[in-house]
């Protein structure tokens, strides 16, 4: 088991009663902020389909 996977454990464990975000959990077992990734979505294109 590596650090941060018994960082994790260890947070979790010890906090039955808590529920994280993902932010929570990055901050407290990386001792960083949270930068969230934006992605880019592509509008969905309809293209027509017509029966002859």
């Amino acid at each position: 088991m590596t650090y941060r996977e018994y960082e994790l454990l260890s947070l979790l464990v010890f906090n039955p009663d808590h529920v994280f975000t993902y932010e929570q959990l990055h901050e407290q077992v990386w001792d960083e902020e949270y930068f969230q990734r934006t992605f880019l979505r592509r509008p969905i294109v309809v293209i027509p389909f017509h029966f002859f």
